[in-house]
């Protein structure tokens, strides 16, 4: 959601001619959907494999 965000404001800060927010925000945008897709894909893997290994990963952390 927040990577979304990220790039709605990169869009809209380079129409406006504001170049060096724009760079700092896409990176943003990108780190943002980058870490989501990974915990996405973590979980999924947790899941598939076993469900209480999954809450036992989420308590040691």
């Amino acid at each position: 959601m927040l990577s979304i965000l990220a790039a709605e404001l990169a869009w809209y800060n380079s129409r406006e001619g504001d170049k060096s927010k724009v760079k700092v925000l896409k990176i943003f945008s990108i780190i943002g959907g980058l870490i989501g897709i990974a915990i996405l894909v973590i979980f999924a893997l947790c899941y598939h494999y076993d469900m209480n290994a999954a809450i036992a990963w989420m308590d040691t952390y």
